[in-house]
């Protein structure tokens, strides 16, 4: 009996189907665009560290953007929303890290022009740049700030090309002078 309903609500429900027509959809033009205008665009991101991206002084966002072609760090006014240009690297992009809790030096990265060798710096408040992580075959990054924002955290992993080992990795609290 169960298998007999079943048959005829099947039969039911594709008969109601049949005699009807398809609506018929109109196809609307899409715009293209040349992959140019994709290559024209500026990006942004804002500070890698979400509780340091704005200044502890001014109250200014610290950004990175492309919009002269390679990647900086910049200052934006959160009221006009002008934009200051706090480096100007030519061949190698920096991308802001975030400002230092009680004054205007920030830290970013930076690799050595494309070779994923990622660098850790701080800028001074005299815009002297600072490579917190030296070394030719070092890659580091920022790992975050101490709950009490009196450190801050980075990785670094330096590469042994003269022996076959595992690179050294090393956690390093740098103190806030």
């Amino acid at each position: 009996m169960k298998k007999s309903l079943i048959a005829i609500a099947a039969f039911i429900l594709l008969g109601s189907g049949c005699g009807q027509k398809a609506a018929q959809t109109e196809v609307q033009e899409v715009a293209t665009y040349p992959a140019s205008t994709f290559f024209q665009t500026t990006r942004f991101s804002s500070a890698r560290d979400p509780r340091n991206a704005f200044s502890a002084q001014s109250g200014d966002l610290l950004i990175s953007s492309d919009e002269t072609g390679i990647f900086n760090a910049y200052r934006v006014d959160v009221k006009s929303g002008a934009r200051e240009p706090l480096t100007a690297s030519t061949d190698s992009g920096i991308y802001a890290v975030g400002w230092f809790p009680s004054d205007d030096r920030f830290l970013y990265t930076q690799d050595g022009n494309g070779d994923e060798l990622t660098h850790v710096f701080v800028q001074t408040a005299t815009a002297e740049s600072l490579d917190l992580t030296p070394g030719e075959r070092v890659k580091a990054g920022f790992m975050g700030w101490s709950a009490d924002n009196a450190a801050f955290f980075v990785f670094r992993s330096e590469e042994h090309t003269s022996e076959l080992q595992s690179p050294c990795n090393l956690v390093c609290r740098l103190l806030l002078e």
